[in-house]
């Protein structure tokens, strides 16, 4: 009867121990390893976002340069020209 309860104790000894380091790596992963993930994947799509914009940018220009404008279509109907223009002096 003493042995029983003995291994009864340990089994949920163990079981209390395991459920704890699972929720103590639960919050280790919530509170330390997602946020720089996160931080990480926000950093890369920034990044990206900002090239794609250059790249943008410099192929109107370069379109600009070639044609002397460009046009930049707005919807069906609508278009913004642009082009250089020499101010007189």
């Amino acid at each position: 009867m003493m042995r029983d309860e003995r291994d009864r104790r340990g089994k949920v000894i163990k079981i209390l121990l395991f459920v704890i380091i699972l929720l103590v790596a639960i919050m280790l992963y919530a509170f330390l390893a997602k946020p720089v993930f996160d931080d990480k994947v926000l950093e890369a799509r920034n990044l990206g976002q900002t090239e794609g914009y250059i790249a943008g940018i410099n192929d109107i220009l370069s379109q600009i340069q070639q044609m002397g404008y460009a046009e930049i279509p707005l919807s069906e109907n609508e278009s913004v020209y642009l082009a250089v223009v020499q101010p007189q002096a």
